[in-house]
């Protein structure tokens, strides 16, 4: 009988720890079922489009003008080296206060970038070479000045249109963007590097035909003819008005200025047309 009892016992023992068991499994959590937190991405800051130009400088004071627009975020534009004049494409972001620019080649590939923030009316950032090897530190100002624009299509061949004897033929090319000269006279062939003037807050543009010698230059002259001043250097580099399709070059001055830029070339203006 006492056998029985303790056999009753144990097996009342038993079941009750396997309840005791149950109900732990039923209360514990499973960690595995829970979700991870939902990480919400901050929404972009929109800024609104615009098309800005800036003036500033890029490394030791060497300046620049740069023109922006911006569609939905993304800008598209250009900059120039005032003492070369020639645009440079822009491709890039813009997002809150932060933009991002990237400067392309002749053939759309990226050469450089500029990182680089929005501090008020200035755009302020570094230029760095895709190569890394370079970097120079950018400052824009925004200008409401009006920039003149170049002409499309300069490259081509252009040739005397004032209907005289003057045997004058122009060649401009470009390679890399940059541009070139090739003018042949009936005299001598003349080859260089071309720029472009483009004074802020004027609309026009002069197309600068660097390392030509001018024929003569006296300045000022008196009653007699001869230069009040002797010692005048003769300039180097000889410019023109540039229109779309058209460049004049005006090749004597007068009594207050006299001058002649090319000898080969008797017309006071010379026209040229493509």
């Amino acid at each position: 009988m006492k056998n029985i009892f303790i056999a009753l016992l144990l097996l009342l023992t038993i079941s009750c720890k396997k309840e005791v068991q149950k109900e732990t499994l039923d209360t514990t959590v499973d960690t595995t079922a829970v979700p991870k937190a939902v990480v919400k991405e901050q929404p972009k800051i929109k800024v609104e489009n615009f098309k800005k130009s800036y003036l500033g400088t890029i490394g030791n004071g060497i300046e620049v003008v740069f023109t922006l627009s911006n569609t939905d975020g993304v800008i598209t534009g250009s900059y120039f080296y005032k003492k070369v004049g020639v645009d440079i494409p822009l491709l890039g972001s813009i997002e809150g206060d932060e933009v991002i620019l990237y400067e392309l080649d002749s053939q759309k590939n990226k050469v450089a970038t500029i990182a680089s923030k929005l501090v008020g009316n200035k755009i302020v950032g570094t230029w760095k070479s895709m190569e890394g090897q370079e970097e120079l530190k950018v400052v824009l100002t925004k200008t409401d000045k009006y920039v003149a624009e170049l002409p499309e299509n300069i490259a081509g061949t252009y040739t005397n249109a004032s209907g005289t004897a003057c045997s004058f033929k122009l060649i401009i090319s470009m390679k890399e963007n940059n541009y070139f000269y090739t003018i042949t006279t009936a005299e001598r062939t003349l080859k260089g590097k071309v720029s472009f003037n483009r004074d802020i807050d004027y609309k026009d543009v002069y197309i600068n035909f660097n390392g030509i010698k001018w024929a003569a230059y006296n300045g000022a002259i008196n009653e007699e003819g001869e230069p009040v001043n002797k010692n005048l250097k003769i300039p180097v580099g000889i410019d023109g008005l540039l229109n779309e399709n058209e460049i004049s070059i005006q090749n004597y001055g007068n009594a207050m200025n006299n001058y002649t830029k090319f000898r080969d070339c008797d017309d006071k203006y010379i026209l040229l047309k493509k």
